[in-house]
C-alpha cells in the first residue's frame, strides 16, 4: 500500500477515535511532507476553538454529554473520543456518572435506557437525525424524563455538523463550531 500512497496508522496505545486533532494532522502532514501547512491548519483550528471559548465563557464547566443512540441504548462519548474532545475543547465537562464509568479502554460508555438519567446535565447533544432523535425520546420513557431532555435542552445537530464534530479534524472542527456553538449557546440561555 505504501507504494501507492503514504500510510498512516493510529498511534500505539491510543483508543479508537481517540487521536487528537493535532496529532492526526501532524501525522498526515509528516507523511505528505507538508509539515508547515499542517501546523498552519492546526493554528487555524485552535484559533477557532479559542474564539468560540472567548465568545462563550458560559460553556466553562457546564455539563454536556454527547451520545449516539443504538440498539435501544446510548453510547456516551468519552473525553478521549473526538466528539468528547470537541465538547471539552469548548469548556464542557462530562456528566460525572459517565466520567466515573470511563475505563479508558473504549471511546464511549454504554448506557442502557434504564440508566439514561446518567446523561443529565446542562445540555445533551444527540447524534442522530431529527426524526430518529424524536422517535428515540418518544419511545424511551426514561430518557423523556431526564431533566435535560424534559426541559428541552437537547441539541440534535444536522448530518453535516454531526460528521464534522465526529471527525474533529483541523478542517472539520471550524465548520462544526460555526454550526453547533450557536445551538449550544441558545440552550444555555434558557
Amino acid at each position: 500500500m505504501t507504494a501507492i500512497a503514504p500510510v498512516v496508522a493510529r498511534p500505539a496505545g491510543t483508543i479508537a477515535f481517540g487521536v487528537s486533532r493535532t496529532d492526526q494532522m501532524r501525522a498526515v502532514a509528516t507523511a505528505l511532507g507538508e509539515t508547515a501547512r499542517g501546523e498552519e491548519l492546526i493554528r487555524t483550528a485552535d484559533a477557532a476553538f479559542s474564539d468560540a471559548v472567548a465568545a462563550h465563557p458560559e460553556f466553562r464547566g457546564k455539563v454536556g454529554a454527547t451520545v449516539l443512540p443504538f440498539d435501544g441504548k446510548y453510547g456516551a462519548f468519552t473525553a478521549a473520543d473526538a466528539r468528547g474532545q470537541f465538547m471539552t475543547g469548548l469548556g464542557f465537562v462530562q456528566p460525572p456518572a459517565i466520567a466515573e464509568r470511563d475505563d479508558r479502554k473504549s471511546f464511549y460508555v454504554e448506557v442502557s435506557s434504564e440508566q439514561s438519567g446518567l446523561l443529565d446535565g446542562d445540555v445533551l447533544v444527540m447524534l442522530a437525525d431529527e426524526g430518529a432523535a424524536k422517535q428515540q425520546v418518544d419511545s424511551d420513557p426514561v430518557l423523556r424524563q431526564v431533566p435535560v431532555v424534559a426541559r428541552g435542552d437537547m441539541v440534535v445537530p444536522d448530518a453535516d455538523t454531526r460528521g464534522a464534530m465526529t471527525y474533529n479534524s483541523v478542517l472539520s472542527a471550524p465548520f462544526a463550531l460555526e454550526r453547533l456553538v450557536p445551538q449550544l449557546a441558545e440552550k444555555l440561555r434558557d
